[in-house]
């Protein structure tokens, strides 16, 4: 692939990123707070929340009243997030430092997560991703296959199996933002 085509198709990408974005943050649901903690309750939950999307996800739920957890590999980043937002916000954090490539660590911790706070509303918003040659180790794709797809599906997984107590009585899991996106760091 060209480093032309990896331009283009990158700032495709961050274009429509930033249109989805931008229409939720005004989306009338998200504008009326109550609305929101009604729908799905009083927590919310990033999964790679410390920087880029994720945080801004993070930002917007406290934004609108939600408590959120956030999670995510470094301790450093996690811990800064989650002051941000409480600082800005006043809003309830909770932290999960958890390293999506750790297999059935991912749903144990995570279903005890999600059984512990009620989270009614879920974003995965990591992804892991080698720069070169297909070729170059094994041990990267299968790190990606991890992260991009097994801890996807085991988050899902999770969410979707624990029941969801609102403001207008018991629901099934509430909703769920899934990005395959992924930084360089």
């Amino acid at each position: 692939m060209s480093t032309l085509t990896t331009v283009i198709r990158s700032t495709l990408f961050i274009l429509i990123v930033s249109f989805c974005y931008q229409n939720l943050r005004s989306h009338p649901k998200l504008n009326d707070a109550s609305k929101l903690k009604e729908k799905y309750g009083d927590w919310s939950i990033v999964i790679g929340a410390s920087e880029g999307l994720g945080s801004e996800w993070a930002n917007l739920f406290c934004e609108n009243g939600l408590n959120v957890i956030t999670v995510a590999r470094r301790q450093n980043e996690l811990e800064a997030k989650a002051q941000e937002l409480r600082d800005r916000h006043g809003c309830l954090v909770k932290t999960v430092l958890l390293d999506l490539s750790d297999g059935e660590n991912v749903s144990k911790i995570l279903e005890s997560t999600f059984n512990d706070y009620n989270v009614g509303l879920m974003v995965y918003n990591a992804a892991a991703f080698k720069k070169g040659y297909f070729l170059d180790n094994l041990n990267d794709h299968l790190l990606a296959v991890e992260v991009n797809v097994a801890s996807l599906t085991r988050a899902v997984y999770a969410f979707g199996i624990i029941d969801v107590h609102t403001s207008e009585g018991l629901k099934y899991a509430g909703g769920a933002c899934l990005i395959g996106a992924g930084s360089n760091k």
